[in-house]
Formats: C-alpha cells, sequence, structure tokens
C-alpha cells in the first residue's frame, strides 16, 4: 500500500516545478538579450514603435522573473528549514 504524500511534499514539487519552469523563461530571455536580437531600431515608425515596446516589456519581463526566481527560492529555503526543525522537533502536546 503507497502513502499520500505529505502537503510539505507537495509544495516542495510544486516549487521545484516553478522555480525549473521560470529558469527556462530566464534563458529564452537571456538568449534574447544576448543575441542582440531587438537591438536594431526599424527604421519605419509604426515598427520602431513597437520595437520599443517589444524592448520595454523584455526588461519589464526580466525584472519580474528574478523577483518570482528570489522569491520562490527564499520559499524553497524556509520550507527547508521548517521540515528539517520539525523533524528534530518531538510534537507538543498543548496544556489541558
Amino acid at each position: 500500500m503507497t502513502s499520500l504524500a505529505s502537503p510539505t511534499d507537495f509544495k516542495e514539487e510544486a516549487i521545484d516545478d516553478a522555480l525549473a519552469r521560470l529558469h527556462e523563461i530566464a534563458a529564452i530571455v537571456q538568449v534574447i538579450e544576448d543575441g542582440d536580437l531587438l537591438a536594431v531600431l526599424p527604421a519605419e515608425e509604426n515598427a520602431a514603435q513597437a520595437h520599443q515596446r517589444a524592448v520595454s516589456l523584455l526588461v519589464v519581463l526580466r525584472r519580474e522573473l528574478d523577483s518570482l526566481m528570489g522569491q520562490l527560492g527564499a520559499a524553497q529555503l524556509a520550507m527547508g528549514v521548517v521540515a528539517r526543525t520539525a523533524s528534530r522537533e518531538p510534537r507538543r502536546t498543548p496544556p489541558p
């Protein structure tokens, strides 16, 4: 008989999966930045405006990705500390 995973295991797995996906997205953003895919401003005015919007959106996306990865990484570390602490301390029963 197999036991169900604890809620903590599920949360840790969900955080691991989310971090992996965010790292993949960040890698795509990095390729765009490193490859200078948005380095040349088009001559035509409408295309130039669309280009500037894309560059601005890329900056916002990078900032949000970095923030989310930091927050999830901190949550992952905190959950690890809580799990280790909980496994070391016996559960205390409240006084009657």
